[in-house]
């Protein structure tokens, strides 16, 4: 089996969205509001909805507000459904003295039908006026597709930076203009979420908008080295149909579907400079340019061809333009995540999440594949947390905040696995550390310098006072006692302390101007540890101990310059160390020493590029370590570098499979260890990993080109010829080739699967349609799945080995009676340990059979191990 040796992001998204977009058009009336954020026209009577200042407004065609609704902080993005005159807004409030981002769908009169809480405020949004449905950007770099009654239909990966998107209501499909590292796409979507193209080369995309009468996109980007703009036009199936040029800084674009003409804003690059709206034909030819005050949205009313413009000027203005260009009338106007917890139990990630900028905090629990279980924003100031493996629960220390617009009091406050707040103690509170054998919390008290340990129920256990500023606390599991690093950050003074459970002391070394860990050694209960002397300015020796559970020494050893991040190998007591010299912010080695202090790997800067240096974690699994310097580096257990990447912040490693999760700008993303897994998309806690991973080393299954699985995929009968014929056999490589005369007329001898289909037909496993047909293409339901498999059981006999069963009485499922055709098929499979059922007691007999579910049976059914 082929193993992939790329890394999989798993990005949670966490980006900002650049700002829309707009054009001119005709002045009919004028009034004063706050700056339009966003504007979007109902094709069907014209009118149109803005997002300005503090409002949410619904203007008539004659520049009339039909409605207004006032008293959020912030309005906009917002979409209209055309169908219905409705209108999807996000909005930024305060409720109870917290900030909240919901997304709100108002009736044509203002009325609000529907509120889905949000989590975060993205800016790019647009509604399938086909279905009503919406899709909107978090924020985060995220897609998510709502139906008009909020239920959420799918959430795409992270893309990066998001700034437009527009769906086609023909199809479903939406266009997506993202970036992400320096570069710059245009990715189109199908309905279901699923990348369909993507075309790169741009420098920058600034607006996408679809045009649905021939499914093409219009795309407006522009190179902030020479400030120039151009407008591409791209085919559905992403061919370049024309390209134009000779433009500024192309911003918000919006397609006339009645000529597939389009209305664009073309702008001076600079803050606050003014800017030009552009009409170009179908072909590109330019039809009308108009001066406007600092041009931002734009939104063609297809009934007539004209135009509504948003103006950033300082009179903050809407205009309404006629198809040739005449003004009609106008009008005045996720965050900083800096901790993470990961939960080895279940590979999810739980983060600390701060802006300073808007004083708004919250803790996120995300399952392994992404998926947000929960989150809390009534926080202050999540500065530190971690995670009890035994419930999934988590504790997180809150720093206080004494910011105008809110205020928060520090503490500790303990969640349980679903998010509910099971204890709050107060206190100025810093460093914590759960033990995993008994729940309890050790954290300090960074006001009184004292160190607390506290029960899961929050009872004080032990509370030891008279220390200098805590730094860092390690627990042993073994004996529940906690060693912790004391002194200043800037090396003044530092101690190690260890102390009991119950908070006697019992071995204190230093002092010392630095600190380097403690790591404690879950296996055995050692601990690694550095001692750091400053000499003079720029010279420092270290004297770095591995001490036993009971503090008794297993390796000391001296060496050059100072050590300030150590992390151990529990599989050989083994411990990395990073290693600094000169003034102690630029880090030269990197160091691994076995368990009696030899040096087993040295890695110096030169050999790897790398001079600043964060942290470092060592992998549990194979004794490699995750390196975090300028950029991120995974290095072998011997010191080679396996991998290189972006760097990133609050790193934490997951010790069940090597997986990491960190913060890129304000993006989450979860890194794997693609090398140890099948396939990328079947992570460690996918429920059918065992059997994915069994089927894949029995050589029954092979993944795609891309190197996934693609388990959601529904398996169809030539699959599943495929699927039954390798495990019968033992593999690809002992199905018999071709040659023999074939059973079904559909199934031709240059078939990619006739080889497994005309075996499974030689074994009496299927026997197809009436007329010799297979239907290959066919998907695959439950009842025949169990049909082929029980076949498979008894095979070569077929169903002449079936004769002789009789399934038990009564029967396992009521939606399977004992006259449904494949009953006896469904009670042999139940009976061999191969289905079971749905929670709700039925066999649902209709289900489509999918990757993963095939997989599984296959493993059941034939006794698969990986």
């Amino acid at each position: 089996m082929q193993r992939h040796t790329v890394f999989a992001l798993a990005v949670l998204l966490l980006a900002a969205a650049t700002a829309g977009s707009a054009e001119e058009v005709v002045e009919a009336y004028r009034s004063r509001f706050g700056e339009v954020h966003s504007m979007s026209v109902n094709q069907s009577d014209g009118s149109c909805w803005l997002a300005a200042g503090d409002s949410v407004m619904h203007l008539a065609a004659d520049g009339r507000i039909l409605s207004q609704l006032r008293g959020f902080i912030h309005a906009g993005p917002l979409a209209v459904n055309s169908t219905d005159g409705s209108c999807w807004v996000r909005v930024t409030e305060i409720v109870d003295g917290e900030a909240s981002w919901p997304l709100l769908h108002l009736a044509e009169g203002g009325a609000e039908l529907l509120r889905v809480e949000t989590v975060d405020f993205g800016r790019a949004i647009d509604v399938n006026s086909a279905d009503g449905s919406v899709w909107v950007e978090d924020g985060r770099g995220r897609l998510i597709h709502l139906s008009q009654n909020g239920d959420e239909l799918l959430r795409t990966e992270n893309f990066g930076h998001v700034g437009s998107l527009s769906v086609n209501p023909t199809d479903g499909s939406v266009w997506v203009a993202v970036s992400k590292d320096y570069s710059a796409a245009v990715i189109h979507l199908n309905r279901n979420g699923v990348e369909a193209l993507r075309v790169a080369g741009f420098e920058h995309v600034t607006s996408v908008s679809v045009d649905p009468s021939d499914s093409s996109c219009w795309v407006g980007g522009f190179d902030e080295r020479t400030w120039s703009g151009e407008i591409v036009r791209l085919a559905e199936d992403g061919a370049e149909l024309w390209r134009v040029g000779g433009f500024l800084i192309v911003g918000s674009l919006s397609v006339n579907p009645a000529d597939s003409s389009c209305w664009m804003v073309d702008s001076e690059p600079g803050l606050g400079m003014a800017g030009q709206v552009v009409h170009l034909g179908a072909d590109g030819v330019e039809l009308w340019r108009g001066a406007s005050a600092y041009p931002e949205f734009v939104s063609v009313d297809p009934n007539d061809g004209s135009c509504w413009i948003a103006n950033h000027s300082f009179e903050r203005q809407v205009v309404h333009l006629a198809e040739d260009g005449t003004e009609l009338w106008s009008a005045d106007g996720f965050l900083y995540p800096r901790a993470f917890a990961i939960d080895p139990a279940d590979g999810s990630c739980w983060i600390a999440d701060y802006d300073p900028c808007s004083d708004a905090g919250q803790v996120v629990h995300l399952a392994e594949d992404g998926t947000e279980l929960y989150r809390r924003v009534a926080f202050g100031e999540p500065i530190a947390i971690s995670v009890d493996p035994n419930d999934g629960s988590c504790w997180v220390v809150q720093s206080s905040s004494f910011q105008s617009s809110s205020y928060y009091r520090g503490g500790l406050i303990h969640l349980g696995e679903d998010g509910t707040e099971l204890l709050r103690v107060e206190g100025g509170f810093g460093s914590l550390a759960v033990n995993p054998t008994d729940g309890s919390c050790w954290v300090t008290d960074s006001f009184d310098w004292e160190i607390v340990h506290l029960a899961p129920d929050g009872t004080e256990l032990a509370r030891v006072g008279g220390f200098l500023p805590l730094v860092r606390l390690s627990v042993n599991p073994l004996d529940g006692s906690c060693w912790v690093a004391l002194g200043f950050d800037e090396g003044v003074y530092s101690e190690v302390v260890h102390l009991a459970e119950d908070g006697r002391e019992l071995l204190r070394l230093g002092p010392c101007d630095s600190v380097g860990g403690p790591s404690v050694d879950p296996s055995d209960g050692s601990c690694w540890l550095s001692l750091s002397y400053q000499e003079d300015p720029w010279t420092w020796r270290t004297e770095v101990f591995h001490l036993s559970q009971h503090g008794g020494q297993i390796a000391r050893l001296e060496m050059p310059g100072r050590l300030d991040s150590v992390s151990v190998v529990p599989a050989d007591h083994s411990c990395w160390l990073g290693e600094a010299t000169g003034d102690a912010f630029w880090y030269t080695h990197v160091v691994h020493l076995a368990e009696n202090g030899a040096e087993l790997a040295r890695v110096p800067a030169k050999a790897t590029g790398y001079t600043s240096f964060t942290d470092l974690w060592a992998d549990p699994m194979d004794g490699s370590c995750w390196v975090a310097t300028g950029q991120l580096l995974l290095l072998s257990a011997g010191g080679a570098e396996v991998w290189r990447g972006a760097g990133m912040r609050g790193l934490s490693v997951n010790p069940r499979d090597g997986s990491v999760w960190g913060a890129d700008g304000s993006a989450v993303v979860h890194l794997v260890r693609a090398d140890r897994l099948a396939f990328l998309d079947i992570g460690l806690y996918h429920w059918a990993h065992d059997e994915v991973e069994a089927c894949a080393d029995s050589g029954i299954i092979s993944g795609y080109p891309d190197g996934l699985y693609h388990a959601e995929l529904a398996v169809t009968r030539g699959q599943m010829a495929v699927y039954i014929a390798r495990a019968l056999a033992g593999g690809e490589e002992n199905v018999p080739p071709g040659g023999r005369p074939r059973s079904f007329f559909d199934v031709p001898r240059d078939h990619w699967a006739f080889d497994q289909i005309q075996y499974c037909a030689d074994n009496a496993v299927v026997v197809g349609y009436g007329l010799q047909l297979y239907h290959p293409e066919r998907e695959v339901t439950r009842d025949q799945m169990a049909v082929y498999v029980a076949r498979a059981l008894v095979a070569p006999e077929g169903e002449a080995g079936l004769a002789g069963y009789t399934p038990a009485d009564p029967r396992n499922f009521p939606d399977v009676a004992s006259d449904f055709w494949a009953y006896t098929h469904i009670e042999y499979c139940v009976e061999n340990g191969v289905v079971a059922g749905y929670l709700d007691g039925l066999y649902h007999p209709e289900i489509v059979v999918t990757r993963d579910q095939m997989a599984v049976y296959v493993a059941r059914a034939f006794g698969l191990t990986s």
